[in-house]
């Protein structure tokens, strides 16, 4: 199975990927993490991340196809999603995430083309909007409430329908459900190839990265 050695080389010009042996291999990541941390050779199993990316936004086009109708544009569909608000405060990444499901779900695209990249995005902002509020480890993270954040959603505003929730039980934005397979990976101990749980959000910002290039 290929295999891919994210080096977390960042700075402002981003992200360097290199084809390499085990040896550890280390930089501090730029201020833009507000953290200093040194992030060291991460293997990637590119086909994993691939897959379960892909089922993950599976999962979350299955989640939100109940609130559309045909006929609707993105605007109605907002609204079908938050009827309190119309998701006025939601996060561009989570704008992203909800148009390429529409276009899914008005047969713009297939869901055959969809690579997850999306939702990685948005997995990527929580992750960062972590950090942003002074948060350092992965254990810190709750993925409930920042995927509020992502959709700019009243947690006391969400409606509970469950009648048509799918297998994993999952709500339409509960990010975390949706890329539970991937986020096991990232909090997993560092010989199981991902993030171990108590790593720096900076590095674990930096593998999603890379999993984002991979996605491309």
């Amino acid at each position: 199975m290929k295999k891919i050695f994210l080096f977390a080389a960042i700075a402002f010009a981003g992200i360097t990927f290199f084809s390499c042996s085990n040896e550890s291999i280390s930089e501090q990541p730029s201020n833009s993490f507000n953290l200093k941390t040194t992030v060291e050779t991460v293997e990637i199993d590119s086909a994993y991340v691939i897959t379960e990316s892909k089922n993950a936004m599976i999962s979350f086009v299955e989640g939100v196809t109940p609130y559309y109708h045909e006929g609707m544009n993105f605007n109605d569909f907002k609204w079908s999603l938050d009827p309190a608000s119309g998701l006025e405060k939601i996060t561009d990444e989570g704008s992203d995430l909800l148009k390429k499901s529409f276009s899914i779900l008005n047969k713009e695209s297939s869901i055959e083309d969809a690579t997850g990249i999306e939702i990685m995005r948005g997995t990527e902002a929580m992750i960062q909007h972590n950090i942003d509020l002074g948060h350092k480890t992965i254990d810190e993270v709750d993925l409930e409430k920042d995927s509020f954040w992502l959709f700019g959603l009243d947690p006391n505003s969400v409606q509970e329908e469950t009648s048509f929730l799918k297998k994993k039980d999952c709500k339409w934005y509960q990010i975390g459900c949706h890329i539970s397979n991937v986020w096991e990976w990232l909090s997993s101990t560092a010989n199981g190839g991902g993030a171990s749980n108590g790593v720096t959000l900076a590095a674990v910002v930096t593998i999603v990265s890379g999993i984002l290039v991979l996605l491309l």
